[in-house]
């Protein structure tokens, strides 16, 4: 499906006050690359989606925020033809956390999700009422600590012309079974070579790099109501459901089944 672009820069009123938020359903978009002058934190409900950070994806599912510092170029892209964005943009001088000094993904609590949520009352137009100043400085002192169980849901990408295809090829057939060899035989590469440049180019031996992948599709097929964790077990090419349950857990922090529940 076609993303429908987001110009950020029609919302450069933002920056007449100090801590503002920006609520919208967009469906299926993306925005350019760009940055803020403010830290953004990014919710989205009813979808998943994508942030990319240098030659990184970050993957963002429901109930799951993001932390992008003051300065850091960024774009997003939304995966659901349902999904409504949240975004709060803070000005963070004055606050030394180290969380406010690194992009991380992580669970959204449930007081954090209400609290983002209710930030819509605030019109972006009006001048900042003392009730809306003083929520959102206590939404910022609360966030390192709202923010603890982060998980790392990231695909690195590459551009090399032996290593794209291949990459390509796993992410389309994550369904399938195959191994080092067999994708080593179907591009003509060598094992050896291939093994190098998974690690050289990606930093991530060839097993891992599939792992993330089928985990990241687990995730998009598991937000979608209905959602059977054996069915999507399966059908992101595994046969154990132990095994499926504890490679979830070892990225997500939480099992697939509670996961669901969520």
């Amino acid at each position: 499906m076609k993303h429908k672009p987001i110009n950020c820069e029609a919302s450069v009123r933002i920056y007449d006050k100090k801590d503002c938020a920006f609520h919208a359903r967009l469906g299926w978009s993306q925005t350019e690359w760009h940055s803020h002058r403010k830290g953004q934190l990014i919710y989205a409900e009813h979808g998943i989606m994508r942030l990319y950070i240098g030659d990184k994806v970050l993957y963002i599912p429901s109930m799951h925020a993001a932390w992008i510092p003051m300065g850091v170029e960024h774009r997003v892209a939304t995966e659901s033809i349902n999904i409504i964005f949240r975004s709060l943009y803070l000005d963070c001088s004055g606050l030394d956390d180290l969380f406010y000094d690194q992009v991380s993904v992580f669970y959204a609590s449930a007081l954090l999700r209400q609290m983002i949520t209710y930030t819509e009352k605030f019109n972006l137009e009006d001048t900042a009422t003392t009730h809306e100043i003083s929520f959102l400085e206590a939404l910022k002192q609360l966030l390192p600590q709202q923010a603890q169980m982060k998980i790392n849901l990231t695909l690195p990408t590459t551009a090399h012309p032996q290593l794209a295809p291949v990459t390509e090829y796993i992410q389309a057939h994550v369904h399938e079974k195959f191994s080092m060899p067999d994708i080593a035989g179907r591009f003509g590469i060598g094992e050896r070579t291939l093994s190098r440049l998974f690690q050289k180019e990606l930093l991530l031996p060839f097993s891992q790099y599939v792992k993330l992948v089928r985990m990241v599709k687990a995730v998009e097929m598991l937000i979608r109501p209905g959602s059977n964790v054996s069915e999507v077990s399966y059908a992101v090419g595994y046969e154990s459901l132990p095994t499926f349950s504890n490679n979830f857990n070892e990225i997500m922090g939480i099992r697939p089944n509670q996961f669901l529940q969520k």
